[in-house]
């Protein structure tokens, strides 16, 4: 009920119907948080003797499941780097008597998946990241093929107008700025168009979860120092570019 009536409170459910990949990465932090949490219960006191073998995971499944936990959350890293701050509260959420192998198992998603993604952004677009990748697109300014000229000539377009990646147009700009910060800072949590507080309630929730250790603890802190790379990355875009609802960024 929690989560129904603070997620619908915000712009979250819209993008369900606009269908951009922070939709997709939503549903892959939503789904791996729930696998990391689905077991976790506060021991207070022991089990009764009677149920401690039905309850005890056996050391594959144990294994597959914070497996499948990384590999989901490494997907959302995948697309955008920042996002591997959230792998911190569900590693420190691995209980304590099998950490080691369930901080193994949780490496090996997360990279497995990361590394398939680099190696196919990197036979597509040269690059391991599709930001830094080759980028010919076309726009009002470079006109459309089959309609501004035949779409034979757009090889020929293409070498004119030159590589638009991100990197190499200077897309990112690194400013260190105070005043800017502060400004970012002040629009990121209640600004009119991209603000977190006023566009995504379910913040809130976050200061329902914590839970002594469980990691919990550490969602919240992760989530903002995630938002402070990209204010420090895209200083001037952090809401997720034009037509986002909200800011897109910030949605999984």
């Amino acid at each position: 009920l929690w989560v129904a009536v603070f997620l619908f409170a915000s712009v979250a459910f819209i993008n369900v119907f606009w269908v951009p990949r922070d939709a997709f990465l939503l549903a892959c932090v939503a789904a791996g948080y729930a696998l990391a949490y689905r077991s976790a219960r506060v021991r207070d006191e022991p089990l009764p003797e009677i149920w401690a073998e039905e309850l005890d995971e056996p050391a594959w499944r144990f294994a597959g499941r914070w497996a499948l936990v990384g590999l989901l959350l490494g997907i959302p890293v995948a697309f955008r780097p920042f996002y591997v701050l959230l792998l911190v509260p569900v590693a420190l959420a691995v209980p304590r008597e099998r950490r080691r192998a369930g901080l193994i198992a949780l490496a090996a998603g997360a990279l497995a998946v990361v590394l398939l993604a680099g190696l196919v952004q990197w036979s597509a677009g040269g690059s391991w990241s599709a930001y830094a990748g080759e980028r010919r697109g076309f726009y009002d300014h470079t006109g459309y093929p089959a309609v501004d000229f035949p779409a034979a000539q757009w090889s020929e377009s293409v070498r004119e107008w030159g590589n638009r990646s991100w990197i190499h147009s200077g897309t990112f700009d690194f400013q260190l700025d105070p005043k800017l910060w502060g400004w970012n800072a002040l629009y990121f949590l209640v600004g009119e168009n991209v603000g977190v507080v006023p566009y995504f309630l379910p913040l809130f929730l976050a200061l329902f979860a914590f839970e002594k250790g469980s990691g919990r603890g550490w969602i919240l802190p992760m989530v903002l120092l995630a938002s402070v790379g990209f204010l420090l990355v895209m200083p001037f875009n952090f809401y997720g570019g034009t037509g986002a609802v909200g800011n897109r960024y910030f949605l999984p």
